[in-house]
């Protein structure tokens, strides 16, 4: 029996600039270039929280220097030093590119090393849902999703279910390092808005210790409808119980080679569509506010900023990434730190220049694909150009003291 169906959504590598997408339903996902987060950044400044809206803008030192260093994938990247980052995942566009790529990686190196040891069928895609209307508010739905997951994800049965599929998985107890079968899961949230109000799902990596064929995985996907269904009744009351067409779905993973989609770790342009039945990702309600300004838009937006915030991107089960040598890293430092080991000063913008250009848009993308293209003489040419300076002694770059 083959379990396997066409991706809704084929993957594309193209980089796509803040504009709008020719395509219709069904159009190939496309990702976004960094200059088109900084443009969404921009544009949704206004009704964005003063820390968001600050990001990357404002300094945090007399001068702001800029950096460059080779990125993992071997290109040159230029990073600004001296300005606040808000590492917010769920309300800046720019983080969340960077915050993204992070995760992806690490999700993708993490699942590729299980694959190896103990096969393709020992990994499993399970999606869960809810029920939803317009009436109810999304911080106690997807506080009420996360609830109704704690309650399914434990009890005897569960344990029964860590001792037959589980990993080995160390963790310290009391000061004593302890080995338990745990089966292994990565969880990510994923939030659309459409015609019925917020739409919430829970997208899990499940990692088995053995392959599970056709049959028993049906009976497991059986089983986790019922207690799925139970356990939200438990949470967030009978009217939001899933029935068995929707609530529950588990496949090989194999049946979505873009798996990192489904976990929300690929970004996809914000002007392609790319949710199904009408709905909205959260990053196309900000564009569209960008484009057209309407405040119904505004209004969701902020609605979605305050409810996700404190929210976990990815939750990971304890011992999973030391499992597979991975290194848990938070959210903040991610956004914090550039990727690259070595890094290059190519000078320091003096503080006045960097006022002036915050009031040109786009100007300080420009100054980033300016020193990747061609270092510190295309950077004092583009801010020239920007701020409409002549040729003069004094420097727009200043060189960094050695």
């Amino acid at each position: 029996m083959s379990c396997c169906t066409a991706p809704s959504s084929p993957r594309s590598d193209h980089q796509q600039s803040f504009s709008p997408a020719a395509g219709g339903e069904g159009a190939a996902l496309t990702r976004p270039s960094r200059g088109a987060m900084y443009a969404l950044a921009e544009s949704i400044a206004s009704i964005s929280r003063t820390r968001v809206a600050y990001c990357r803008r404002r300094r945090l030192t007399g001068s702001v220097a800029l950096l460059t260093y080779v990125a993992t994938d071997g290109a040159p990247r230029a990073v600004f030093h001296g300005v606040l980052l808000c590492g917010s995942v769920w309300e800046c566009p720019v983080c969340r590119l960077r915050l993204c790529a992070h995760h992806a990686s690490e999700v993708e190196r993490v699942v590729e090393a299980h694959r190896t040891a103990h096969g393709d069928d020992a990994v499993l895609l399970l999606t869960l849902t809810v029920r939803h209307a317009h009436q109810h508010g999304l911080r106690a739905l997807r506080q009420g999703v996360a609830e109704a997951w704690r309650l399914t994800a434990q009890g005897s049965w569960w344990a029964r279910l860590d001792a037959l599929l589980g990993l080995p998985l160390s963790r310290t107890r009391a000061g004593e390092l302890r080995t338990t079968p745990k089966l292994g899961v990565i969880r990510a949230l994923e939030v659309t808005h459409g015609a019925h109000g917020w739409h919430v799902h829970l997208h899990a990596v499940l990692l088995l210790g053995r392959a599970l064929p056709d049959d028993e995985r049906e009976a497991l996907a059986r089983r986790l409808h019922q207690r799925w269904r139970a356990r939200v009744v438990r949470a967030l009351g009978p009217e939001h119980a899933p029935d068995r067409a929707h609530g529950v779905d588990l496949r090989p993973l194999r049946c979505h080679p873009d798996y990192l989609t489904k976990l929300g770790l690929r970004v996809a342009d914000p002007s392609a569509p790319v949710a199904k039945h009408g709905n909205r990702t959260p990053l196309q309600i900000a564009h569209a506010y960008a484009s057209k300004r309407h405040p119904a838009d505004a209004a969701l937006w902020q609605a979605y900023c305050a409810a996700m915030r404190g929210a976990r991107m990815l939750t990971w089960t304890h011992g999973l990434r030391a499992h597979y040598g991975a290194d848990e890293t938070l959210d903040d430092a991610v956004a914090t730190t550039p990727e690259g080991q070595a890094h290059h000063s190519l000078g320091v913008i003096p503080a006045d220049l960097w006022h002036a250009l915050g009031a040109i848009p786009h100007a300080r993308v420009h100054v980033l694909e300016a020193a990747e293209r061609g270092g510190a003489p295309e950077v004092e040419r583009v801010i020239r150009r920007l701020l409409g300076l002549a040729s003069a002694p004094r420097p727009v770059l200043v060189p960094p003291e050695e």
